[in-house]
């Protein structure tokens, strides 16, 4: 080989590596959009937002309405707070704040998804923030309900399945409620969950054994 093909190889080369670069670059993207590498979580301030969602308004909601027509029930757009799958077949969450109690605390939002391809609302949830904790400073952690059971008592007590009132019974004081979701799914139907908590003793007699059991459609599913 004499140096004047040499040299054309070595500029062949040279072309090929940035081309070869651009050609993956492109081909991880289109990866990304088809298989799921865009989901993303956004930073919505909530406080920011005009709109304030009634529990009356949450009710008009459907499964299957557009956008547009969950805007207009509302009374105003939403901000987009994730982003799930694919650009052409996942899911895009809007969030809207609820109404404010009388100390001026938010006390719920709603999240809607809906599908990127039909443009229909796919899921619906409400949340309820009980004594804005998420807003300031955990109002109900401060909030407790005690129980004179220690630990092991605590565990015998509650099991997957009961009800809230048969779980309030065997631990002997009604929980604090610190947290409810309404969630309607074209998947799974409506379900609601709530969420209460205990405070009892460690097996060492100390007091601060914090036991929080989750409810869905009134049943026992987490226990912790």
């Amino acid at each position: 080989m004499n140096v004047s093909e040499a040299d054309t190889k070595y500029r062949k080369r040279r072309y090929l590596i940035p081309l070869a670069v651009i050609y993956l670059i492109t081909a991880a993207l289109m990866f990304r959009a088809d298989f799921g590498w865009a989901d993303a979580d956004y930073e919505v301030d909530l406080s920011k937002m005009d709109v304030r969602v009634s529990a009356e308004d949450f009710r008009e909601i459907r499964l299957g309405m557009t956008y547009r027509e969950v805007c207009r029930i509302l009374g105003g757009k939403g901000e987009v707070n994730r982003k799930s799958g694919s650009v052409s077949g996942g899911l895009t969450y809007y969030i809207w704040p609820g109404e404010l109690n009388d100390e001026k605390v938010m006390t719920s939002y709603v999240t809607i998804a809906f599908d990127n391809e039909s443009g229909r609302a796919e899921s619906v949830r409400e949340v309820n923030i009980l004594d804005g904790q998420k807003v300031r400073d955990n109002l109900v952690s401060k909030k407790v309900s005690r129980i004179g059971k220690s630990e092991s008592e605590i565990d015998l007590a509650v099991t997957e399945g009961m009800s809230y009132k048969d779980s309030a019974a065997a631990l002997g004081a009604e929980g604090i409620l610190t947290g409810s979701e309404s969630i309607v799914d074209v998947y799974s139907g409506k379900s609601i969950s709530r969420k209460y908590n205990w405070e009892g003793k460690f097996d060492n007699g100390v007091s601060g054994r914090i036991v929080t059991v989750h409810f869905t459609d009134d049943k026992a599913d987490i226990i912790y």
